[in-house]
């Protein structure tokens, strides 16, 4: 990588949405958590669960194109689940849109770790509002509750998203029954 290029990326930088990226990740991260007594690691689970699930839902209500593509992408491969026998091509098409792959070689860029940041932010942020409120409604959750809870409420949440048909292709899709037509 030349001085030119460097220098270049370096431009591109939104200065303003990156300090305060910056200032929010260091605020949360390096502060221990003040107001909040330690969770349980059932608590935790539970936390972890609701947080990465209610980031999807938050990037399906904002993002109409990424709503749009997930649409369209989830009508395929259910037309591709329904098929008992697929050719060559049909499992290579399922394969490549359940699982899909980059083609961009990998290549740092200032624009890349600020979107980083901002992602783990806000992972952060959403952390810690649900930590708040558990601490708040002082509910003691244990083992059994929080397994039943990681298995119900994705599914419930497919359920709902499913209606929308952004839902994601989790674990639900073992459990619908039969195909659908």
């Amino acid at each position: 990588m030349d001085l030119k290029t460097l220098y270049g990326q370096f431009v591109k930088i939104p200065i303003f949405p990156t300090a305060i990226a910056i200032m929010i990740g260091w605020y949360l991260i390096v502060m221990p958590f003040i107001k909040t007594e330690p969770t349980t690691i059932p608590g935790m689970l539970v936390i972890v669960v609701m947080t990465y699930y209610i980031k999807y839902v938050l990037k399906m209500i904002f993002n109409k194109e990424k709503r749009g593509a997930i649409v369209k992408t989830n009508i395929r491969l259910e037309e591709l689940r329904c098929i008992p026998n697929k050719t060559l091509e049909e499992q290579k098409e399922f394969i490549s849109l359940k699982y899909p792959t980059s083609k961009n070689k990998w290549k740092f860029s200032w624009e890349w770790l600020n979107r980083l940041l901002f992602t783990i932010t806000i992972y952060i942020v959403i952390f810690k509002i649900f930590k708040y409120i558990l601490y708040l409604s002082n509910i003691s959750i244990g083992w059994l509750g929080a397994i039943i809870f990681v298995i119900l409420f994705p599914l419930t949440l497919n359920y709902i998203l499913g209606k929308f048909g952004v839902e994601t292709s989790d674990i639900s899709v073992y459990f619908r029954g039969g195909k659908r037509k």
